[in-house]
């Protein structure tokens, strides 16, 4: 028979989740942000930074980077193992995308209204920024390799930017 494993967050809420390898990140109400044991379901930190219901978390096990979002477009990225506070950025608020690439330490981060940037990690400053001509982006996306940019537009439109050099490809 399977066993589950149940965790709760003090504050409730609906959580969002991302696994990590052997860490679980959940975000939940008022800005609570867990780093789970993803085996026993201990609570392995309680990092800090955002005040309003989580709307994202991700992480990358490979980069030992956490990031977490809030309604207000604040994002908070936290060092994987230890929960300490790496830095933190104003995304935007109306958030649509916020995901980490794979392996990279950058931070794509998204809003219904535009614009969206892509953020190194160590910085916490703005390495691109994309979907300033007023079309309503709906989602983004990295390719693995994270050279080329994928935007998706209210319209329709599909663009796809050299990461590089922000032409179109």
């Amino acid at each position: 028979a399977g066993a589950t494993l149940e965790l709760t967050h003090d504050r409730g809420g609906a959580a969002r989740i991302a696994w990590c390898g052997a860490r679980i990140v959940s975000g939940g109400s008022r800005g609570e942000v867990v780093f789970w044991d993803a085996v026993s379901g201990e609570r392995h930190a309680a990092p800090g930074g955002l005040v309003e219901d989580v709307v994202a978390v991700d992480c990358d096990a490979a980069a030992g980077v956490a990031v977490g979002v809030d309604a207000h477009g604040r994002a908070q990225v936290w060092d994987l193992q230890t929960g300490s506070a790496r830095c933190g950025l104003q995304a935007g608020a109306g958030l649509v995308v916020a995901r980490l690439s794979p392996g990279r330490e950058r931070l794509l981060t998204a809003t219904r209204g535009g614009p969206g940037h892509l953020w190194d990690v160590r910085s916490c400053r703005a390495r691109m920024t994309f979907g300033t001509d007023g079309e309503a982006l709906t989602d983004a996306d990295l390719s693995d390799d994270g050279a080329v940019l994928a935007t998706g537009y209210a319209g329709g439109t599909v663009r796809l930017q050299s990461v590089a050099d922000d032409r179109t490809l």
